[in-house]
């Protein structure tokens, strides 16, 4: 933490150490105005890397000057929190410079008798907001770089799975969800024809594997449109068995065997993929 007569830098530094794991971390720098008193106050922060700005820099709103730019915000009596997120930010020491000016008619000016108290925190996290309910945050590795990143689903774009514009509608995900579901009425056919013939064991397997298909995709989605029966690893489980068993009795059935046979065949499937 520093001081001169015009503003404050504090100085927060991120070492070496983030670039194999936490590379993709997003910084958040809230500062808190807990109390001012006097005059119509602005406080402006301006967030560098590297290098602070200079005394002469502190006037600038903007936070950008001729040799440097950084990322700025502020607070005041009315809007008391403020948040920057910097995606991916650089290791090395970041600073952080306040300065208080004064709103008049005439524009900003250099507040007179005034005094102010702010809290501020800083953080790493993987992603913002845990991605939100539309993306899920993920370990990634790209040209041996490990790093955090949000996957965004059902049209969902930004660093955060906030950004809405190409996102789907509720009804075009419900269209989705239902054909997809309503697909494994093909089994039904099948079905009918194995209890038919009497193939008991074909048509169980077949209604088995409809059922848990069904409700796997059905917990599966994307999106909102999401309805799970139970734990998705269990549903994914039987659905991916019932497929192979599917395959594996129709096999077994086909083939001119004898009954005990293929009754073992089939037992021998199943202790197999269990």
């Amino acid at each position: 933490m520093g001081t001169s007569d015009s503003g404050i830098r504090y100085r927060k530094s991120i070492g070496t150490r983030y670039r194999n794991s936490d590379t993709a971390n997003i910084g958040r720098y809230p500062i808190f105005a807990t109390s001012a008193q006097g005059e119509n106050m602005t406080i402006f922060g301006c967030l560098n890397h590297g290098v602070p700005l200079i005394s002469g820099d502190y006037l600038s709103i903007n936070c950008k000057s001729a040799s440097l730019s950084g990322f700025s915000l502020s607070v005041n009596t009315t809007n008391g929190i403020s948040r920057l997120r910097i995606p991916y930010p650089q290791t090395g020491t970041w600073y952080l410079s306040l300065h208080s000016l004064c709103s008049s008619e005439h524009g900003w000016r250099q507040c007179g008798n005034i005094s102010a108290e702010l809290s501020l925190r800083t953080f790493l996290s993987p992603c913002i907001s845990e991605c939100g309910p539309y993306g899920q945050c993920k370990l990634l590795r790209t040209n041996n770089y490990l790093f955090a990143a949000c996957e965004c689903r059902a049209g969902w774009n930004g660093w955060g799975c906030t950004d809405n514009s190409q996102a789907f509608t509720y009804g075009f995900q419900l269209l989705s969800t239902l054909l997809l579901c309503l697909s494994n009425l093909m089994f039904l056919p099948p079905v009918l024809i194995a209890l038919r013939g009497r193939y008991l064991l074909e048509a169980s397997v077949y209604i088995f594997t409809m059922f848990f298909s069904t409700f796997y995709h059905a917990c599966d989605q994307p999106g909102i449109v999401v309805f799970c029966i139970m734990e998705y690893d269990v549903l994914q489980f039987c659905d991916f068995l019932g497929s192979l068993m599917s395959v594996w009795v129709t096999v077994i059935s086909m083939a001119r065997l004898q009954p005990i046979i293929k009754q073992v065949m089939s037992c021998v499937c199943v202790c197999t993929r269990m």
